[in-house]
Parts: C-alpha cells; sequence; structure tokens
C-alpha cells in the first residue's frame, strides 16, 4: 500500500509540473489554499473581535481551537478524497486533486 502511495504522490507531482494549476480554474473557484486562508480570516475576525478585552490565556486557547478546526478540515477533506477515489478513475481523480494540495 506504501508503493501505492508513492506512486500516486509521485504521479500528483509530475501532473503539477506538468499541467500546474489553471488559471481558468483558479478564477471559477479559486484554490484551496486561498479557500483556508479565508476560513483563518474569518474565524480570525470571528474570535479575535475585541482582542484587548481578552486575557493572553483566551487569546492562545483560541488559537489553538483555531488549529484544532484548520487541522479538522484539512483531515476531513483528505479522508472525503481518499475514500472517493476507491480504485481505478477515482485513483486518476485522486492524482488530479492531490495536485492542488501540493501548494
Amino acid at each position: 500500500m506504501i508503493a501505492d502511495r508513492a506512486g500516486q504522490l509521485l504521479a500528483a507531482l509530475l501532473a503539477e509540473a506538468a499541467m500546474g494549476y489553471p488559471a481558468w480554474l483558479f478564477s471559477a473557484i479559486g484554490h484551496p489554499v486561498s479557500w483556508i486562508g479565508a476560513l483563518i480570516a474569518g474565524l480570525d475576525r470571528a474570535w479575535n473581535q475585541g482582542a484587548a478585552l481578552r486575557g493572553r490565556g483566551q487569546r492562545r486557547a483560541l488559537g489553538a481551537m483555531l488549529l484544532l478546526v484548520i487541522t479538522g478540515v484539512a483531515a476531513g477533506a483528505g479522508w472525503a478524497i481518499t475514500v472517493a477515489a476507491g480504485t481505478g478513475w477515482g485513483v486518476m481523480a485522486l492524482v488530479l486533486i492531490a495536485t492542488t494540495g501540493l501548494a
């Protein structure tokens, strides 16, 4: 199974080198990195409002929660993509989707 994953990673690296992230796709839906940036910015705005009124401990706790949310979203997306990929054409889809995660 490790060799399969290594082969998929190699295929994703080669596809990224050959194609990059198409400008038309970026203009249509953005990029996963920009989606995560928007999520971070939104949570920062929501949780850091009145930051001067919060103590250092509370701000650290909110920062840790932000880290857990972002990690959970990324892990959940990776898990869902892996499960959906299955075999056959799914592996090709997994490789193409993985190229966006290389950023």
